[in-house]
């Protein structure tokens, strides 16, 4: 059954035919059986940690990443120690308050993204910066081994080695570090560790 079946169906239900005194004293049985089902040792003010503590993480996340945008694009063109030791401190940043679920960081033209697993599953290795370009448009990812990237549609496995080579796997092509000329594809592809 899809949605539209299911709304034709609930608006075919006629609705109950209840007398004056039932909606009139409604909301006295409501709160009546709410107290009955929290018990004595229920109390209104409960503190709610959830939605608090995901806000704030929500919120701190959005400060580094706008912080992180500013920061580098702010005066002009960052030398590459620059630019490495920005993005070590986003990633820094970023892992302390997502341990273990961070798959991967995209900084392009629009800024940065966050691309989080649901669970803290992200096997622990060192981070891997990836730069592809495209004519003059580039996109930064720091990433691990065995996770997924996707540039202009296409999917990339990207794998390190034990040697400390990066290889990036797609459908229609290879690249690797260790012979970084040897690609056929049309991007301009950088990869290395990203040391902390």
């Amino acid at each position: 059954m899809n949605n539209d079946e299911l709304e034709a169906l609930l608006k075919s239900a006629p609705s109950p035919e209840r007398e004056a005194a039932y909606w009139e004293g409604f909301p006295k049985t409501v709160t009546r059986r709410l107290t009955q089902v929290r018990g004595p040792g229920f109390s209104r003010s409960a503190p709610r940690h959830g939605p608090l503590l995901a806000w704030g993480l929500g919120l701190a996340t959005v400060c580094i990443l706008v912080g992180f945008f500013f920061g580098f694009w702010r005066g002009g063109t960052p030398s590459d120690a620059q630019q490495t030791a920005a993005l070590q401190k986003l990633f820094r940043e970023v892992a302390l308050l997502f341990p273990n679920q961070v798959q991967a960081i995209i900084i392009d033209e629009g800024g940065p993204r966050l691309v989080l697993s649901e669970q803290p599953n992200v096997p622990l290795s060192d981070p891997l910066l990836v730069k592809i370009c495209k004519a003059k448009s580039c996109r930064n990812f720091i990433t691990f081994s065995g996770q997924q990237i996707r540039v202009n549609g296409e999917a990339f496995e990207v794998l390190a080695d034990g040697e400390g080579h990066v290889i990036l796997a797609g459908r229609h092509s290879v690249w690797s570090s260790a012979e970084p000329e040897q690609t056929q594809a049309p991007w301009q592809i950088e990869a290395r560790a990203l040391k902390l």
